[in-house]
C-alpha cells in the first residue's frame, strides 16, 4: 500500500489530504451547528417550564393562603404571621423533637 501511496505525484498526494481535511472539517461544522441548535431549544424549553412552575407555584401559595385563612377563620383563631403559622412543625413542635426524651442527633 505504501509504495502506491509513493508512486502517487505529490500534487494527488495533496488533494487526498485536502479532501480528507476538508470533510473532517465539514462534520465538525456540522456537528457544532446541531449542538448550538439543541442546546437553543433547550434553553427556550427550560423558560417556558421554568414560567409554568412558577405560575403553578403562584397559584399554589395562593391557594395555601387562602385555605390557612380560611382554617383560622373557621377555628376562630387570630391569624398568625409566625413562620409555622400556628401549624405543627414549628421549634418547638414534636417534629423537631420538642418533646420530652427524644432527642434527634
Amino acid at each position: 500500500m505504501s509504495q502506491k501511496w509513493n508512486s502517487l505525484p505529490h500534487t494527488t498526494q495533496v488533494g487526498i489530504g485536502a479532501g480528507i481535511g476538508g470533510a473532517a472539517l465539514i462534520a465538525i461544522c456540522a456537528f457544532i451547528f446541531f449542538c448550538i441548535r439543541q442546546r437553543r431549544a433547550g434553553r427556550k424549553e427550560r423558560a417556558l417550564e421554568e414560567a409554568e412552575w412558577e405560575k403553578n407555584n403562584a397559584e399554589r401559595m395562593a391557594y395555601r393562603s387562602a385555605m390557612e385563612k380560611q382554617y383560622q377563620q373557621q377555628r376562630g383563631m387570630p391569624l398568625t404571621s409566625g413562620a409555622a403559622g400556628g401549624r405543627p412543625g414549628g421549634r418547638n413542635s414534636w417534629i423537631f423533637g420538642g418533646q420530652k426524651g427524644f432527642q434527634r442527633f
